[in-house]
């Protein structure tokens, strides 16, 4: 994935940077979302992984070019992995739907 995003990253160029930054955001959570940490080589790489997907989720969080649903979905991500998909299994649970 990450090599894929460094792949639009180069197209996307310098005018698109906000765009963007939303972009590789949602893919980092909905993977980080649903990463099982035991899979990692080592705890290590598991939470830099984590790490950096809590940050790149909070700079989503107030990027304008978010909707509103992904903002608050970012900022929950940022602050507790696991309280965010706590609320989104309930959600989906409850709408019938997940959202991205």
């Amino acid at each position: 994935m990450d090599r894929t995003i460094e792949t639009v990253r180069r197209f996307a160029g310098s005018e698109f940077q906000g765009e963007f930054e939303c972009f590789q955001s949602f893919c980092t959570l909905r993977v980080a979302m649903r990463v099982d940490p035991d899979g990692f080589d080592s705890k290590a790489d598991a939470q830099k992984y984590l790490r950096n997907a809590r940050g790149l989720a909070w700079r989503a969080s107030r990027n304008p070019y978010a909707c509103s649903k992904w903002r608050l979905r970012c900022a929950l991500f940022s602050i507790s992995p696991r309280v965010h998909n706590a609320f989104y299994a309930l959600y989906a649970a409850i709408s019938g739907k997940a959202i991205g």
